[in-house]
This record gives C-alpha cells, structure tokens and sequence, in this order.
C-alpha cells in the first residue's frame, strides 16, 4: 500500500504553522505522519507543534541539532525518519487544498511518476482558503520533462510529492549554503536527469504559497543569481564541459522565454 509522510521544516514559523497543519489534518486523503522538524526556531514554533500532538499523534516533532540556516538540512531529517512510501513536502506557512493529497495520489497511480507536482497560487493577505476554493479541481496532469525543468523551475517546493527511495537514492538535498532557496530546484534537476525517472505536474492550484519579506526568495535578484548558478553546475556535471557550455545559452534563453510567457503572454490569451 502506497503511503505518505508529510515533511515540514519549520523555523521561526509560530505565527503560521498552526494554520498551515489545519490544512493538512483536513485532507480528504489523510497522510500517515506529518513530522515537523524544527530548525532550533527562537519564538515558541516547538511549543505550538507540541500543544497540537497531544491532539493529533502521528505528528512526529524533531528539533535539529543546529540551526541548519536553511531548509534542507530540516527536510532532510524529515525524509531519514519518514516511514511512508511518498514524501510529501510543504513548508510552514503555506496552506493545502482539502483534496491535494488524494488527487496527487490518483496521478501517482496512472503511471508512478517519482515527482508529481501541482499548481500553486501566491497569497500575501488574501484568505487562503478562498483562493484554493475558487475554481475546480481534479487530477489532470502533464509530464515535465528535464529540459522543461533547465528551462525554468516549475515544480513549486509546497507542492512536490516524491517517491521517498527516489529521495535517498539521489542523494538528498544539497545543504550548502549556496544553494539556500534553491535547493529544490537542484535536487528536480539530478533526479530528472535519470531518463528512468519522470515527473508530472497537476494542472489544478491546490496550495496557496504565503509571501513573506523574510521570505528566502523575496530577494528576486539574488534568487536569479542562484538558479543560473545550479543550472550552469547542471549542466556542466551532467553533459560535461564542451556541451554543457554550449548548451547553457540555449537554456538560459529558454527560461526568459518562459518567465516572460507565464508571467505576461499567457496572462492575455
């Protein structure tokens, strides 16, 4: 039987965590655990996790060792201790759509894809909950290919549902600092480079991402620099040197092309 550990890194995240596991404790397809790995957090995070496991048990809470300063070392604890099949990730503020983790299911089924994503909606002081609630959903999908991906990161972290041995095979989130933002994106990219392994993406928006200014990727600039520099890396470990830098043009090219068709063309056709 096909089962799902949700994974949950939280730091400082007592203002929102509370909301955000509501949103988890009412799917339709409930998880086997949710383990909240809390990044040694300075406000009352432990605190508030703990009061709602006395309610809910198979929320496992770990703190950290160390404060990772990022989330990958919290995600990858999570991963190390979680005992289901699929590992479904979401970060500590962001909110669930009732049906996400059973419709994610049913797309798992058709074909096992490692990674299935979904859509996802940005909020700031929006209710959540009406966002995801306006329009229908379902399980139709598309594949994503790994040249998609190299072209533009279009699995949204909140959103991945992956196959937990796929996760350990491939070694994990990278947790240098450099790579604090986008470790996701660089952990897409070296499981889909495995022409074995496929993902596929949920047309329909089931999680509502919360825009923080603390938030990792709020600096856009510096979040830019990044993703240039993991698919460069990418590139250049997978293809080697001479294509991999003959390549990087082409792929640099395709992602402007596709932020510019996502964030403008589409919006008016």
């Amino acid at each position: 039987m096909d089962t799902i550990s949700v994974v949950i890194p939280a730091y400082n995240a007592a203002p929102y965590i509370s909301e955000t596991l509501q949103s988890i404790f009412a799917q339709s397809l409930p998880p086997v655990e949710i383990i909240v790995v809390d990044d040694c957090s300075k406000d009352n995070t432990h605190a508030v996790v703990a009061a709602l496991v006395q309610n809910h048990p198979y929320i496992k809470l770990i703190r950290a060792p160390r404060n990772f300063g990022g989330p990958a070392g919290p995600r990858n604890m999570g991963v190390k201790a979680a005992q289901g099949h699929l590992i479904a990730f979401c970060d500590a503020d962001d909110i669930w759509h009732q049906d996400k983790l059973k419709l994610q299911m049913q797309a798992y089924l058709t074909s096992r894809p490692a990674i299935v994503g979904c859509a996802v909606k940005n909020f700031r002081q929006e209710d959540p909950h009406a966002l995801l609630n306006s329009s229908s959903v379902n399980c139709a999908h598309k594949p994503v290919s790994y040249w998609t991906m190299l072209c533009k990161d279009v699995i949204a972290m909140s959103g991945v549902m992956c196959e937990r041995s796929v996760l350990v095979s491939t070694g994990f989130f990278d947790e240098a600092k450099e790579y604090v933002s986008v470790e996701d994106y660089q952990l897409w990219l070296r499981i889909l480079q495995n022409p074995a392994l496929r993902a596929v993406k949920l047309n329909s928006i089931l999680v509502a991402y919360r825009i923080l200014n603390t938030s990792l990727s709020s600096n856009r600039l510096k979040h830019m620099r990044k993703i240039r520099k993991v698919v460069f890396r990418q590139l250049i470990s997978a293809h080697g040197w001479v294509l991999g830098l003959l390549l990087q043009p082409l792929v640099l090219i395709g992602y402007v092309y596709l932020a510019i068709y996502w964030r403008w063309l589409k919006k008016g056709l």
